[in-house]
Parts: C-alpha cells; structure tokens; sequence
C-alpha cells in the first residue's frame, strides 16, 4: 500500500499532537480530547484523516471513541 506525503486535510477542529507523547502522537480535537493516538508505524495522512472524518461523522450522531492505530 503506497502511502501519500504532504499536509494532512483535516476537518476543521481537529490537530496533529506530536508533541506530548512522541512515541504515541494523537489527534485532538479543538477542545483537547484525544479522538486517536498512532503507533509509529500506523501513522500516516490517510489513517489520520480517516480518523478524524470518523469521529467528525460520530460526533454528529452523537458518538464517541478513541482509537490506537498502529502496524
């Protein structure tokens, strides 16, 4: 599977946390909430957009989860 570089296209709201845990970065929404973390190998533009379309999607019908994505 080939993986595409360049920025990310997020949903408005939404971050790349690579900061806090540099062995875990996560997604965050606008108010903090960790929607997802990523093991080095799962991180990758397409799993972190998927990741945040889901929980954008979830969030509307009311619906929350955090995800560890990883190889």
């Amino acid at each position: 599977m080939e993986t595409t570089r360049g920025p990310s296209k997020l949903p408005e709201g939404y971050c790349l946390d690579l900061a806090d845990d540099p062995d875990a970065p996560a997604l965050r929404r606008q108010d903090g909430t960790v929607v997802a973390r990523f093991a080095p190998g799962g991180l990758t533009r397409e799993a972190v957009e998927r990741e945040a379309l889901g929980d954008l999607l979830g969030a509307s019908q009311g619906q929350y989860e955090v995800h560890l994505r990883g190889p």
